[in-house]
């Protein structure tokens, strides 16, 4: 049958259903024990399944990658039952899944050239941004000068501040009789 993958190229197509019987043979009643690979029967497909639990005549079937509540007991002898295909002899398991490896470069003699660091990516202004920005600082501490230029800069009154004005002194009445 052409939807049984004898030499699967991934880890899922082992799991696929497929509409054709595998190319094996059903299990003679003593071969199913627990954790034996099995295609079973379902709706006119045939889903990968494992032996879960073993009794005198039944076995309970349980379909790879489906919760237990899928789980039924059938008889030993059921005709719904196939060896999976894992147990053809042309059968090749599928590749181990690789991990990604980064491609190092290399000088001419095959030393790893260190890396240089990716230039940093001109930032678009923003205006929005900046104004969010502005809004989440935290407040500045209350500077008098400060206020005074931001009103002298807008065209305002700016009254002078007192602090830095030399206060006048009155001269202290002389006692008298001192002289």
């Amino acid at each position: 049958p052409l939807d049984v993958d004898l030499q699967p190229r991934d880890q899922l197509r082992p799991l696929l259903p497929t509409w054709n019987p595998p190319p094996t043979r059903p299990p003679a009643p003593e071969e199913l024990e627990v954790s034996t690979r099995l295609r079973f029967c379902l709706e006119d497909r045939w889903w990968a399944a494992t032996v879960r639990e073993v009794a005198d005549d039944k076995v309970k079937v349980g379909y790879d990658g489906w919760p237990s509540r899928h789980d039924e007991w059938v008889p030993r002898d059921s005709d719904r039952m196939y060896m999976h295909e894992s147990f053809h002899e042309d059968y090749v398991a599928p590749p181990l899944p690789q991990r990604y490896q980064r491609h190092t470069p290399t000088d001419a003699e095959g030393n790893p050239v260190p890396v240089t660091p990716r230039p940093p990516r001109p930032r678009v202004y923003d205006p929005e941004k900046e104004r969010l920005k502005r809004a989440l600082r935290p407040p500045m501490p209350y500077n008098p000068e400060k206020e005074r230029l931001k009103r002298v800069l807008r065209g305002q009154y700016a009254p002078p501040i007192e602090e830095h004005m030399p206060a006048l002194v009155e001269p202290s009445p002389e006692p008298a009789g001192a002289q």
